[in-house]
């Protein structure tokens, strides 16, 4: 038996942290407080299940379907600035010393802000930690998302910076039933609209998680 010892690393990256992916039951009641929203449960058991990932979770569909509480939080200028802060704050508590939190405008418009308010607050939460982050804003994979998806491309040029802000962009969503190149035209758009600002090099992260059929 091998006796060499593993030196772990003392500090961190993390780089695909979802936000929506990120809140914890403590976040979650507080967002919770902070809009007078009532959760699905009193109990701590039961909606630590709503935001965890089964042991036998079968696919990235039913995985996705973890997000519906956190989404469900994350819908008022509020929230999604002290998401953005707290999420931080826990990274910070173990020992990242950077992140880039990704997340899709378009899910956080159900009581009515519009991408730019949303991500308008995310980049409020982003500048009150200390901690050094980024934001990579997402296109979604799905049915009749082609304007919301166009809407963000154009935001995502428009704040385009190198630190501290909106440096990249994702496509998120479930590719087993929605192919990665379904989207071409859209990310063909994406590097356009970036080479035509002249000012940063563009960036894309798009990551497979099931194989297409």
């Amino acid at each position: 038996m091998s006796t060499k010892k593993i030196t772990l690393p003392t500090y961190f990256i993390d780089l695909h942290l979802h936000l929506d992916g990120a809140i914890t039951l403590d976040i979650a009641k507080v967002l919770a407080k902070l809009q007078n929203q009532t959760l699905p449960s009193s109990s701590d058991a039961e909606l630590s299940k709503l935001l965890s990932i089964p042991p036998d979770c079968e696919d990235l569909n039913e995985y996705l379907r973890r997000f519906d509480l956190p989404i469900s939080l994350l819908q008022t200028k509020e929230s999604i600035s002290e998401a953005f802060y707290l999420v931080q704050e826990k990274l910070i508590a173990q020992n990242v010393i950077y992140a880039e939190l990704r997340f899709a405008p378009q899910s956080f418009m159900q009581r009515g802000l519009s991408q730019r308010k949303v991500i308008e607050a995310a980049l409020d939460g982003l500048s009150r930690s200390h901690l050094s982050s980024n934001i990579i804003l997402c296109c979604m994979r799905g049915l009749e998302r082609e304007k919301a998806n166009l809407e963000t491309v154009q935001l995502a040029k428009e704040y385009l910076t190198t630190h501290d802000g909106i440096t990249a962009l994702d496509l998120a969503g479930a590719e087993g039933l929605f192919a990665t190149s379904d989207y071409r035209e859209l990310f063909s758009l994406h590097l356009l609209l970036l080479l035509s600002k002249q000012q940063y090099l563009p960036t894309i992260a798009v990551y497979k998680w099931e194989h297409e059929q």
